[in-house]
């Protein structure tokens, strides 16, 4: 039992220095995650019409408008405007 006890104390302390687990994103953190990671960019100028492919585009930073994890809603999507190379494309750009 007093052995027990010793060992709830000590955990306890533990606990206390190992601190929370949870993690906190701090505002800076969250801002600067725009500029560390990719969006999806015109690699070519893009008439209105054209079928997105892959090969049509080019994954830069940052990302502006939609990241790379949303590259399998924009495939094989018809383009309403013209892009020029370089351009970030957006959802309103395609039907």
């Amino acid at each position: 039992p007093v052995e027990l006890k010793e060992l709830v104390e000590k955990i306890k302390i533990y606990e206390k220095i190992a601190g929370k687990n949870e993690r906190v994103v701090s505002d800076r953190e969250f801002n600067e995650r725009t500029y560390a990671r990719r969006g999806i960019y015109a690699a070519k100028n893009l008439e209105g019409g054209e079928i997105l492919t892959e090969d049509k585009l080019m994954f830069l930073r940052p990302n502006v408008t939609i990241g790379v994890e949303k590259l399998e809603d924009l495939l094989n999507k018809e383009l309403v405007v013209d892009v020029k190379k370089g351009t970030p494309i957006d959802f309103p750009m395609v039907k």
